[in-house]
């Protein structure tokens, strides 16, 4: 039998010995708040991943597309403004931790296996999720720097560019519109990906369960209107200009081949972490376990001889008498003197906890016992 459940349960008027021993107790003597614990505890950690892979991929969508939009640029110029910058980072930090963090709990939690406590916090969807929504935001805005003053026309460049360039074409590359368009896109990119940051485990419905989290499409309006403001009345606070109705059209259908993109990512057949044989003791912690308490007991003064010894084989304590000696050999030293037999037992037991407490704290100080053995 191996042992798989890592906390245990009391009950509030159990005995003292079940409350001692238990790392949750029930205080309304109700077996069903168990269920419960379990759905909100999952909620809350599905809610948190939710919010980590989508400030992810804008974080590395975002600072790669900041890096060589500058150094594709003739001016070194970065595509996005800094007060552009300021307004990702609202979106991507507070109000998508409200968004995404928010959602109630469902019962349909409970459907799906635990997650193992060894397991990473990037799953393997996640990771699939957070590079494939990324390499396409970064590759489309690199395709709008290069292409998108034509695709949109732009039109010939305004008295304020001044590191604006004129194609063959005649619309301006680098100019006021053209950067405009990039920050819309992008932004709009990261609202619609919003809808597939709430899922975790490849559901191709990124719309279900829309009614259990109100604040995600309250939050999410409120961007929308920020959005439209900031690009057609706040545009010399913003460094943005108004664009055309066509043009925003073509941004917001641009940004909507999110949805696609994350339903043939969630197709991707994504194989998850599962727990070996030795997951527990992996990496040779066992070996440091064992030398920590092999180190603690000769500190304390229970056991004589050497290292190698004792992990290949550790005799009981019963067996002092019948064990090896020589060189190289251990044994357990007799505790206390020649009649310790006669003493009463709280007194012996009150000795030997004190050995080994004291032998504990001291091999703590530089070679300290994993907490979780």
């Amino acid at each position: 039998y191996q042992r798989r459940v890592h906390g245990g349960f009391a009950m509030k008027t159990g005995t003292e010995v079940a409350a001692g021993a238990s790392d949750m107790i029930l205080m309304d003597d109700n077996f069903a708040s168990v269920v419960r614990a379990c759905i909100w505890g999952r909620t809350v950690n599905d809610n948190i991943r939710k919010f980590i892979q989508f400030q992810l991929t804008v974080n590395v969508a975002g600072v790669l597309l900041t890096l060589i939009g500058a150094a594709l640029s003739e001016h070194n110029e970065e595509p996005l403004k800094p007060v552009q910058m300021l307004w990702l980072n609202l979106i991507m930090d507070t109000l998508a931790a409200l968004a995404l963090a928010t959602e109630q709990p469902t019962e349909s939690v409970l459907d799906r296996p635990p997650f193992f406590r060894a397991a990473p916090l990037l799953s393997t969807r996640m990771r699939i999720f957070i590079i494939g929504h990324a390499t396409f935001q970064l590759c489309t805005l690199l395709w709008l720097l290069g292409w998108g003053q034509d695709i949109f026309e732009t039109g010939k460049c305004l008295d304020d560019d001044h590191i604006g360039v004129p194609t063959l074409a005649g619309n301006c590359q680098g100019g006021l519109i053209h950067s405009t368009i990039v920050f819309n896109v992008f932004i709009w990119m990261q609202l619609f990906n919003e809808f597939n940051a709430r899922k975790l485990h490849g559901e191709l419905n990124c719309f279900g369960g829309l009614a259990r989290s109100p604040l995600f499409l309250v939050i999410l309006l409120l961007c929308i209107v920020f959005q439209v403001m900031a690009v057609e009345l706040l545009g010399q606070f913003m460094h943005t200009h108004p664009l055309t109705k066509n043009q925003w059209l073509m941004c917001m259908a641009l940004a909507a081949l999110e949805f696609p993109v994350g339903f043939l990512l969630n197709l991707i057949p994504a194989k998850e972490w599962t727990p070996g044989p030795d997951t527990d003791n992996k990496a040779g912690l066992d070996e440091k376990k064992k030398s920590a308490i092999l180190s603690a007991k000769t500190m304390a003064g229970m056991v004589v001889g050497t290292e190698t010894d004792f992990l290949k084989e550790s005799p009981r304590p019963g067996s002092v008498g019948s064990g090896r000696s020589g060189s190289g050999a251990y044994r357990f030293p007799p505790i206390g003197d020649s009649d310790s037999s006669q003493r009463p037992v709280s007194q012996r037991r009150r000795r030997d906890t004190a050995n080994i407490s004291r032998g504990f704290s001291m091999v703590s100080i530089s070679n300290p016992v994993p907490k979780d053995y």
